[in-house]
């Protein structure tokens, strides 16, 4: 069986894509995902998918198109209902549209979903738009003084401190996804969902965009699931890889365990009598 090995652009940074070793893989789960099943019409999206997910831990979500990544994660948020099956975070099930469960959710899209107009701040604040302090939170002059410093206390996190006046239609793409990511950080969130979030991205600013992502999952109470195409990018950096083809899981490993020919076997085609 063939390990991978880190590639080009990857490999001449080797001394960075150094990865600790999978925290609390045997601890209690904050992230439990049973059995669950999603069905659109006649289509079978997601089949018995089950997950757990301790505190600290970095998860890769590998699969072709269609394999189920994105409705795994929407699940995983409360954006979306199950057909069967339970996800619970930390204790509490959650179901689409839970408010409970939302406000302990930090998203990251891939196309940022930022307002671009409007100052890094601002779109940083409105993390917290939906929930105790409403309308306030649509402006950073009209929000509480005390959300302002938290949005602030984010930005630094993610090194744009420096830049949080800076409308966000003037920053990089790699700067954009930090203030995204720093939205995300504005619910204390128990669990951090990223979606494709370095597609648009460079090579370089794709490797800081992750390292960061599972840096701050490691220094706070949270999991990280992050749906990702560049396999090479995700053993790098994961602590652990689970993979989804035809809706099923088929491969859940640590990242240090992962072969070759299991990589290649995601991107194989989906026999016809299987979901899609």
């Amino acid at each position: 069986m063939n390990r991978l090995t880190v590639p080009a652009p990857f490999a001449g940074q080797a001394s960075t894509l150094s990865r600790p070793p999978a925290l609390n893989t045997g601890g209690p789960s904050l992230l439990n995902v049973q059995d669950v099943s999603v069905i659109r019409g006649r289509q079978s999206i997601l089949s018995g998918v089950t997950l757990e997910v301790p505190q600290g831990q970095s998860v890769g979500i590998l699969g072709a198109n269609g394999a189920g990544k994105t409705t795994l994660l929407r699940c995983c948020a409360g954006l979306e209902s199950v057909s069967s099956g339970t996800v619970r975070l930390g204790g509490h099930t959650g179901s689409n549209g839970d408010t409970l469960t939302r406000t302990r959710v930090g998203m990251v899209f891939q196309q940022h979903q930022l307002v671009r107009a409007y100052s890094a701040l601002t779109n940083v604040i409105h993390g917290r738009l939906g929930l105790a302090e409403g309308w306030r939170c649509c402006w950073h002059v009209t929000a509480p003084a005390h959300l302002r410093a938290k949005a602030m206390a984010c930005l630094e996190q993610v090194g744009m401190a420096g830049k949080a006046m800076r409308p966000v239609a003037d920053l990089s793409g790699g700067e954009a996804q930090r203030v995204a990511i720093a939205r995300a950080l504005m619910r204390d969130p128990e669990l951090l969902l990223a979606d494709e979030p370095t597609a648009s991205l460079d090579p370089t600013a794709r490797l800081d965009v992750i390292r960061l992502l599972t840096s701050l999952t490691r220094q706070s109470p949270a999991c990280l699931l992050v749906s990702i195409h560049d396999e090479h990018l995700a053993l790098a950096t994961m602590d652990r890889i689970v993979g989804l083809k035809g809706g099923r899981v088929v491969l859940d490993a640590l990242a240090a365990e992962v072969t070759l020919e299991e990589i290649q076997s995601l991107y194989a085609a989906v026999p016809q009598d299987e979901p899609c």
